[in-house]
């Protein structure tokens, strides 16, 4: 079956990927954060991803792989919600918006999984207690 490719996969070797790994140390992880947040969507992305490493204990507390599955989560939920939008509008096919919706959904929980469904406190619980007025914030 080499050779053949699905009609709708992507071409094995996409532009615009680095040829080294030279090229590829200059790329930052956690792009994220360094996207133009001029536009509403970008904001949106931005506060879910924030949300999100709250609630797994904050910045301090997330590991290189959860905070890259963090930022997966969070395009992977725009995602869902553009095909629901599509979905209900009538823009694409409800057959193949049902089996793209299924499939991000299944993914979706699998992330979910592994980043995890509850909230973690982070390593200061006690400043959490605190009111604004005692921390100096408000």
């Amino acid at each position: 079956m080499t050779g053949r490719r699905l009609k709708n996969c992507p071409p094995p070797k996409p532009k615009g990927l680095p040829e080294t790994l030279t090229e590829a140390e200059s790329i930052e992880p956690g792009f994220l954060g360094t996207m133009d947040a001029r536009t509403r969507l970008v904001r949106a992305l931005k506060a879910n991803y924030e949300a999100i490493v709250s609630d797994m204990g904050g910045p301090e507390e997330v590991s290189y792989v959860r905070n890259s599955l963090a930022e997966r989560f969070t395009f992977l939920e725009c995602l869902l919600e553009s095909i629901e939008q599509d979905l209900a509008s009538g823009k694409i096919d409800r057959t193949k918006g049902l089996a793209r919706w299924t499939q991000a959904v299944n993914s979706l929980i699998g992330l979910s999984r592994v980043i995890g469904l509850n909230r973690r406190s982070s390593n200061a619980p006690w400043l959490d207690a605190l009111g604004d007025d005692e921390r100096g914030d408000g």
